[in-house]
């Protein structure tokens, strides 16, 4: 199982220009990543994104029972959980995902 810092999904976000603030004592490692309640880890980070027919602040307490340590979220009132507060959750999702999985799209050669 791979840990990431938290630090890492910060300055992804922060450096995107969508980070707007931290809620609360966030964990030093973060242990996986997902938009999916019922896929939540224990050390997890759980991706509240809104959605056109959906809205994943919707299941942060379905995150939280199952061990979700940290959210993105654009509305942190929503939850007590650590959480970084972004401006715009479908693109955090993007942003986070890339900086946990070690900017994978870096790796690609493009030909044309």
């Amino acid at each position: 199982m791979s840990q990431v810092r938290s630090a890492t999904i910060h300055d992804a976000l922060q450096h995107a220009g969508i980070l707007v603030a931290e809620q609360g004592v966030l964990p030093q490692f973060i242990d996986s990543i997902t938009d999916d309640s019922r896929a939540v880890q224990g050390g997890g980070l759980f991706l509240a994104v809104r959605g056109s027919e959906r809205d994943g602040h919707d299941f942060l307490d379905v995150a939280l029972r199952s061990g979700a340590a940290v959210v993105i979220v654009d509305d942190p009132s929503r939850t007590d959980l650590p959480a970084f507060v972004v401006s715009d959750t479908r693109r955090a999702a993007a942003i986070a995902a890339a900086a946990f999985y070690g900017e994978p799209a870096k790796q690609l050669r493009l030909v044309g």
